[in-house]
């Protein structure tokens, strides 16, 4: 079978079939329309994105359809007005790789401003307990704070460590230094880290301090610390800002080395 030449596009049966009956019909159209307008997939003055023609695409009212674009044009990415085409205001960036601080650089530290949220031994999240052979319900000592680049919220980070390895860290050094700084400080010099990416809801926690809802997917970096002698000391989770700009990173099959371009 020969490649298609454009791409299919799918019918308002199939469409259906992707849907969640347990989530808004309107909240569903409008992620499906602001990640066609983020991507650059709308263009001005067509009239496949007006009401009628976006509810016969996706099987769906015109209520419902309406409830989508109102949603967009609070946001400010569409401009909407009686009798006329709906008007695309948002224009994807133009900015290379080069000149975007990534979410999660490799290398240099990005110049962060951070803001503690809480510090202290208490109830960890499964995952933290495992990392260190603990049994889950267990405590550990974290530290929650939000990363600011430029003015803007960045991502939120989660730490957890043993308590006695954590309890050395001081609340200034939380406040103004990168967590493999911190932790050097308090004796435990990082050699590598192993990572996981995934994709998932942020809790009403991490919601409310990066300023979006609970219905907004965050990219979430994990990281397990390890030191030479590859014992664990760290535990990382970073949930990073929906807006956040990610950059292309490169591996040198030769060497092995990764960069971020």
């Amino acid at each position: 079978m020969s490649p298609a030449s454009t791409l299919r596009k799918l019918n308002p049966s199939e469409i259906q079939d992707t849907l969640n009956p347990d989530i808004p019909l309107h909240f569903q159209i409008y992620v499906q329309l602001k990640t066609e307008i983020v991507e650059g997939l709308w263009t001005d003055g067509k009239d496949s994105y007006g009401e009628e023609n976006i509810a016969k695409r996706y099987g769906v009212s015109i209520m419902t359809v309406r409830k989508a674009l109102g949603r967009l044009t609070s946001e400010g990415l569409i401009y909407r007005r009686r009798g006329r085409r709906t008007e695309v205001l948002f224009k994807p960036p133009q900015t290379s790789a080069e000149e975007v601080y990534g979410a999660n650089p490799i290398g240099l530290s990005r110049p962060y401003k951070y803001r503690v949220l809480s510090s202290g031994v208490y109830l960890a999240p499964a995952e933290a307990c495992r990392t260190f052979g603990m049994d889950a319900g267990s405590d550990l000592w974290q530290c929650h704070r939000l990363r600011i680049l430029e003015g803007s919220t960045h991502s939120l980070q989660v730490y957890a460590q043993p308590p006695e390895l954590g309890v050395r860290h001081s609340l200034k050094n939380l406040q103004k230094l990168p967590m493999w700084q911190v932790m050097a400080i308090g004796g435990k010099k990082r050699a590598g880290v192993s990572r996981k990416i995934e994709c998932r809801f942020p809790s009403a926690f991490i919601a409310l301090h990066l300023g979006i809802t609970t219905h907004d997917p965050v990219l979430v970096f994990t990281y397990i610390s390890l030191d030479r002698g590859k014992n664990k000391t760290g535990w990382t989770q970073i949930c990073h800002h929906p807006q956040v700009a990610i950059p292309w990173e490169y591996m040198d099959y030769e060497t092995g080395e990764r960069l971020v371009e």
